[in-house]
């Protein structure tokens, strides 16, 4: 996050379990750093959700429980990794001081919005929305809401919005099948419902003048996984924060686009900006890329300020209004670079280049310095400032260790491949080092989670996974990582194919296009190849090893959901009397080819996961015995989805690589 004057930025870092805030500021010798936390141990409280606060004496923060949701909820019960006898750690705010990096506990809770005055910090505990006074004191629940405060996406924080005044806050109030925007005013304790609808709004976003509100309005209270492709067209709507009357300023056509969907980031603040010449800024997936917006806040059609066949995966305003910074894969499909664009007009310019990828920007509180994410083919990812000649420089000059094995490792290359249907998929191969011999050698399959992320030719969304590609290349594997079917950077249709997940299972023709691809490189020997991944990934491994047993000799399945019918009957999507739907659910999962399931696999789960419920994979162990298919099993008790602890993590990759290792016979270094 960029400090609100000047130019200085601040990140978490999680350096093997310890989380830490770190800062950083320019000298006369560029940017220097300095870590402002002191916490010292792996003990599974996850941080984040950084605020500053005005002026820049104190950053906010939260700590412990987890920042993460997950499909089934949950994100309100702290989870207790580290399995401590007396229950869970508390998720706490705190504040702490950059002179003296001393820090204090504020309240329980999470999602601090530190008020423009500095005098409150806003933030949600149990299911409402409290304040307490920065300066000391008791927190005090601000108003008892039948909702609970957003949003409607898992994992994100909730929506809410302090007027530039700080004397009003804006918030989601989401009621299951619908959900308002409310206004409620310090000084006299009003509440204002906005424009309320039987629809579903949400991300509110204030004037520059703090006299209206903007948020985008959906119909109904969402869908079930994968969202279709069109539907009841979407809008932004614009209301006066006193009176509450509003109206539709814009409507997405109908068609392409008609359906909402957001940038594929999940650091983004909010979709909508309030930017110069009272225009509203917001994505827009009409050509079928997900594309930045413009439309007057009056009414009026909207204008493209980015356009071809790219996305745009991340925006943030710059603090003046007049530009947005970005983040797109334009001209590079596997990379990300960062650009610039003038919200009253001329093409966008552009900020970085070269081999490595960039993303995540974020515009200093003078809008003099942009920094983001940077990473390599090998080098991990940084956070960085961007320079003159359009490379990133580091904010930190010695972060990565003396241990860390570049001169062995190499970067992958970019290739392509079909699928049976004739759908051209795009990976990245990571190959051994020549020191290994020509082969053939063993090889593996990877796929990434969610299904909407997109692995890259550098270090991106899963650093872990992206670690271990890496690492079994050096040690002789040939490791194709793949961007299958539903994956994001590609373009609408491709993100949401036909027959796609729970209607169909056709991203399960990836698995066997990549498996066919490593089986006729003459690099590789075919009847040594493997595949693994997590979540999504861990499923598409699932439909690989069931479905194309002839081609994959083992695989490891780490927090997969393996039967589309379990999952929606334990969260209400269909009734379990219904025979058809559960029958054509079941025909779309791993568990539905059970019957030609042949390979070794190990189960990896983690039995507090609120994303792929542990059910699952007790219902797989148990088709897998009565197949009399070969499966080893590690359990973490305790631990989430994404695990909490770098013990887990660790322990999680050991296993991993020690199961492909011996059944795929581990080569010689």
């Amino acid at each position: 996050m960029a400090a609100p004057g000047g130019r200085q930025f601040a990140w978490t870092t999680n350096e093997r379990g310890r989380r830490n805030i770190w800062v950083a500021a320019p000298g006369a010798g560029g940017y220097g750093a300095r870590q402002i936390t002191n916490f010292s141990k792996d003990d599974g409280l996850d941080l984040g959700e950084l605020n500053w606060v005005p002026g820049g004496s104190e950053i906010i923060y939260t700590r412990g429980g987890t920042l993460t949701g997950g499909f089934l909820g949950g994100a309100d019960r702290n989870p207790n990794p580290t399995s401590l006898a007396a229950g869970a750690s508390p998720q706490e705010i705190w504040a702490v001081s950059l002179s003296s990096g001393t820090s204090r506990r504020l309240a329980e809770g999470r999602s601090p919005l530190v008020s423009p005055r500095g005098d409150l910090v806003a933030y949600v505990f149990g299911g409402q929305i409290w304040v307490v006074d920065l300066a000391g004191g008791k927190p005090r629940k601000l108003l008892h809401d039948n909702g609970s405060p957003g949003p409607q996406t898992p994992g994100l924080p909730p929506a809410m919005a302090w007027s530039p005044d700080g004397a009003r806050l804006a918030f989601v109030s989401q009621r299951g099948d619908h959900a308002f925007i409310g206004v409620y005013a310090l000084d006299n304790e009003r509440l204002t419902w906005l424009a309320p609808s039987l629809d579903t709004d949400s991300n509110p976003t204030w004037s520059p003048d703090g006299a209206r509100v903007a948020f985008m309005r959906t119909a109904g209270g969402g869908g079930v996984f994968p969202a279709p492709r069109t539907g009841i067209p979407w809008s932004v709507i614009v209301a006066d924060a006193r009176t509450g009357e509003g109206k539709a300023v814009w409507r997405a056509d109908p068609g392409v686009g008609s359906v909402f969907t957001t940038f594929d980031s999940p650091a983004q603040k909010a979709p909508l900006m309030w930017a110069a010449g009272d225009n509203i800024v917001f994505p827009w997936e009409k050509t079928g890329w997900v594309h930045l917006y413009a439309v007057p806040a009056r009414g009026g059609e909207a204008r493209a300020l980015t356009s071809g066949q790219f996305e745009v995966t991340h925006s943030e305003m710059a603090p003046d209004r007049r530009s947005i910074v970005y983040a797109s894969n334009q001209g590079d499909p596997d990379r990300r670079h960062l650009w610039r664009v003038q919200v009253l007009g001329g093409a966008p310019t552009q900020l970085t280049h070269g081999e490595d990828s960039e993303d995540r920007p974020i515009v200093s509180g003078d809008g003099g310095a942009i920094a983001g994410l940077q990473s390599g083919g090998v080098a991990p990812l940084r956070p960085s400032v961007v320079e003159t000649d359009g490379r990133m420089r580091p904010l930190v000059g010695n972060d990565i260790p003396a241990t860390y094995p570049a001169s062995k490792l190499s970067a992958p290359v970019p290739v392509t491949f079909q699928a049976a249907d004739g759908l051209t998929l795009h990976g990245q191969l990571f190959l051994p080092p020549k020191s290994a011999g020509n082969g053939p050698h063993p090889a593996l399959l990877f796929f990434h989670g969610g299904p909407r992320k997109q692995s890259l030719l550098a270090w991106g969304n899963e650093p872990h996974n992206y670690a271990n590609c890496l690492y079994l290349a050096s040690q002789g594997y040939v490791v194709l990582a793949v961007n299958y079917r539903g994956s994001s950077g590609y373009g609408l249709n491709f993100r949401l194919p036909e027959g796609f997940g729970p209607a169909g299972g056709s991203e399960a023709a990836d698995v066997r296009a990549g498996a066919l691809y490593l089986a006729g490189r003459p690099d590789v020997d075919k009847t040594r190849i493997g595949s693994w991944g997590h979540s999504y990934g861990g499923m598409l491994t699932a439909q690989g090893l069931a479905r194309s047993s002839d081609l994959l000799a083992a695989g490891v399945v780490n927090s997969a959901l393996t039967n589309w019918r379990s999952l929606f009957v334990k969260a209400g999507f269909v009734s379990p009397s219904d025979t058809a739907a559960g029958a054509a659910l079941v025909a779309a999962s791993p568990i539905g080819a059970i019957s030609t399931w042949k390979a070794p696999v190990l189960l990896i789960y983690n039995d507090d996961d609120r994303a792929s419920p542990f059910s699952q994979a007790v219902e797989l162990a148990g088709a897998l015995r009565r197949q009399n298919v070969e499966f080893e099993q590690k359990i973490i008790p305790n631990e989430i989805h994404n695990p909490q602890m770098y013990a887990s993590t660790l322990s999680i990759y050991e296993a991993t690589n020690a199961f492909l290792f011996r059944h795929l016979e581990r080569p010689a270094k």
